[in-house]
């Protein structure tokens, strides 16, 4: 099956036995999934603003954010699957040629470096 990378980073896919931290993001990858230069994504649009305060009374500023249609999703192909964001592929529910990133590795200051699979989101 052919993989394409609809997000605008590159997917590192793990071997299933690296832990959850790596000091060396290059250790034990199996693949590489470069972006593709499409993005799939949700479109947003601010429909409204609002405030919220802390504990401490600062006020900080909330925007209310709507996220509608997906963009950038090409329509399902015969022997392709793509690999979206975790939120694309919940708008597009059904699709079983959507893939997000799933089982995260991050490295030692807990950015994400990558995934030890990929997963199919599955809604009920």
């Amino acid at each position: 099956m052919k993989l394409v990378n609809l997000t605008p980073h590159p997917v590192r896919i793990y071997r299933s036995d690296t832990p959850d931290r790596v000091e060396d993001p290059d250790a034990g990858v199996v693949m590489i999934l470069e972006p593709s230069g499409e993005v799939a994504r949700l479109s947003e649009s601010v429909i409204g603003e609002d405030t919220v305060l802390n504990d401490e009374g600062v006020e900080i500023p909330v925007s209310l954010v709507s996220y509608a249609e997906v963009e950038g999703l090409p329509k399902p192909q015969e022997g392709v699957a793509y690999v979206v964001p975790v939120m694309t592929a919940l708008a597009a529910a059904g699709r079983e040629d959507l893939l997000v990133p799933y089982e995260q590795v991050r490295n030692q200051e807990g950015t994400v470096v990558g995934c030890r699979r990929l997963g199919r989101v599955q809604t009920q």
